[in-house]
């Protein structure tokens, strides 16, 4: 993990950098290296609670810091990747534009697979199957 992490500043001066190919242009590997340690850190703290509220499921930090690179190099001449650029919270944009892939990500794959999230799941097992009838029986007036 990295010493310091980045600021604000430099997430945007790394998008900038990420900018300065082709829009078709492939990113550097070194960028990739140097940015996933920071994603561990500004991130996927983040994303893993967004995914856990939104989607009940857990998600692998390694996994969220790459979707997070992935994000920045797919959408850096986007609109949202331009609110990223002047936003004041730039990482709460990285951090609900990589959430927002997981999401969709999840309900297609839901639909795919017929199965509802984990969270559903687990709920389903721990309710209480039919409660006896809490209703008491009435005597006859004999």
């Amino acid at each position: 993990m990295p010493e310091i992490p980045w600021t604000d500043d430099q997430l945007r001066t790394f998008l900038s950098k990420l900018r300065e190919g082709s829009p078709f242009s492939q990113t550097d590997p070194e960028m990739r290296n140097i940015f996933l340690p920071h994603a561990h850190v500004r991130v996927v703290p983040a994303v893993m609670r967004a995914a856990l509220g939104d989607v009940g499921a857990m998600v692998d930090p390694t996994g969220v810091a790459a979707l997070a690179y992935d994000v920045l190099t797919e959408e850096r001449w986007s609109q949202p990747a331009n609110w990223l650029l002047v936003s004041t919270n730039p990482w709460d944009v990285l951090v609900e534009l990589v959430a927002a892939r997981i999401r969709a990500g999840h309900r297609q794959v839901a639909k795919i697979s017929g199965r509802s999230t984990e969270l559903e799941d687990v709920i389903a097992l721990t309710e209480p199957t039919d409660p006896p009838d809490a209703t008491p029986a009435r005597e006859s007036d004999g």
